[in-house]
């Protein structure tokens, strides 16, 4: 409900900002739709009317595409350091005394050291020792 607030807010905004600026358009044009007080009209053919509007359509769609692209950009900078924050405070959890990433760490680092190192038969040495002595 929160959200949908704000973005009625933001929509609100919009369009009242989007009328201020139309009504500042309309009232500085020498361009009416309707006789003025003066009784000057100023005509417009279907050309220059289709030009316009596609014009200022264009103008739009171009802001728009300016607007998405800030927000898009501001949006993966700020999904980068969350991911980024969460990322260290998981490893930091993790690798202390007792953590499961700790633990494992500790048991690859022993299979690397000792793993190849084969146990030295001294059951084997002490009965060559004492043959050597017999003889």
């Amino acid at each position: 409900m929160k959200s949908f607030l704000a973005t009625s807010g933001a929509v609100a905004l919009g369009v009242a900002i989007g009328g201020a600026v139309l009504y500042g358009l309309y009232t500085a044009s020498p361009i009416r739709w309707v006789s003025t007080p003066s009784g000057s009209v100023a005509q417009i053919d279907y050309q220059t009317f289709i030009s316009i509007m596609l014009t200022a359509v264009t103008v739009v769609l171009a802001g728009l595409g300016f607007v998405v692209a800030v927000l898009a950009f501001i949006g993966w900078n700020s999904i980068g350091n969350r991911v980024s924050a969460l990322a260290t405070t998981f490893l930091k959890a993790e690798l202390n005394d007792g953590g499961s990433l700790h633990n494992m760490v500790k048991d690859e680092v022993k299979e690397i050291m000792y793993g190849e190192i084969q146990p030295v038969d001294f059951d084997y040495e002490d009965d060559e020792q004492t043959e050597t002595e017999q003889k």
